[in-house]
């Protein structure tokens, strides 16, 4: 199977997998609210929130960077690959800083806010590099889809400085405060149709790629 047939597909299967994601807290509101309701309620809230599907999601991602990685080798004047290592260093320690227990809640937040800070830089150079080195055939929009992901990690850090300021300064040290309907409402405006929307243009940069011809000679195509 050709590199450019597996990025489309992993670039699917993501796109659907982001779906559940963002479908994840209203599918959650409107079980408690009772809007949905029923047995397939309940499955579809469970399947949305199990760990199973967090860590299918990952596996998905870490797939596409490493194909990413694989793509490099094939244009020798390239460096996109090694960001794209980077990444898939970063979104491991991710996974691993979200998953552990913190009985210090200030150091939970202060790795958070640093893994997230990490991925700003990673995704950003990721797509900077796309952009830069193959400038046709999707891989501008693939490369566009990350500076779009790295808005979104910029954007969720900020709500973690805010959170951790209010943990700090506020009345209350309880993260409890940031699990009302409202931080959660407001989380998922600010969050969610940026995590889809990069999904969206992976999609479509993926579909688009074709065998790439260096610039300087055109009778030389490279098989994607």
């Amino acid at each position: 199977m050709k590199l450019r047939t597996v990025l489309k597909i992993i670039s699917f299967v993501l796109l659907i997998f982001s779906t559940m994601t963002v479908l994840r807290y209203p599918s959650t509101r409107l079980l408690s609210s009772g809007i949905l309701d029923g047995d397939a309620g309940h499955l579809i809230c469970e399947v949305f929130n199990s760990i199973e599907v967090k860590v299918v999601e990952l596996g998905l991602y870490l797939l596409f960077a490493f194909h990413m990685h694989m793509l490099d080798f094939k244009f020798p004047k390239a460096e996109f690959g090694r960001y794209f290592r980077y990444d898939m260093a970063v979104a491991l320690i991710n996974y691993i800083v979200i998953t552990m227990e913190y009985s210090n809640v200030s150091f939970g937040y202060i790795a958070k806010m640093a893994v997230e800070m990490a991925s700003c830089f990673t995704t950003f150079l990721c797509g900077w590099s796309l952009c830069k080195t193959l400038r046709n055939h999707g891989m501008m929009e693939v490369g566009i889809s990350y500076f779009v992901l790295s808005c979104n990690h910029i954007v969720y850090l900020i709500v973690l400085i805010v959170q951790f300021c209010i943990l700090m300064y506020g009345p209350s040290r309880d993260v409890s405060q940031f699990l009302t309907p409202t931080w959660m409402t407001t989380q998922w405006f600010l969050l969610m149709p940026i995590l889809f929307f990069s999904r969206v243009l992976l999609f479509r940069g993926t579909m688009k790629l074709k065998v790439h011809r260096h610039k300087h000679d055109d009778s030389m195509g490279v098989e994607i």
